[in-house]
């Protein structure tokens, strides 16, 4: 099963869920589900390639599998 790490990617490089959605023109609400492991599976892959530039690190950094 995957589980997102986006709130760990952004405490490491100390961004801010506003300063994510000013970088990436996402709402709140989408980086809450892309934040939740329950609901990340709704997003689209878009959403994810937009927090993946903001953060300055690839699409899969933002998950890990949970084994």
């Amino acid at each position: 099963m995957m589980k997102s790490k986006i709130k760990e990617v952004l405490h490491e490089k100390g961004i801010t869920v506003r300063e994510l959605m000013k970088l990436t023109g996402l709402s709140s609400a989408t980086i809450h589900r892309a934040k939740t492991d329950t609901l990340f599976t709704a997003c689209t892959l878009e959403t994810f390639i937009s927090i993946a530039k903001a953060c300055g690190c690839r699409v899969k950094d933002l998950f890990t599998e949970d084994n």
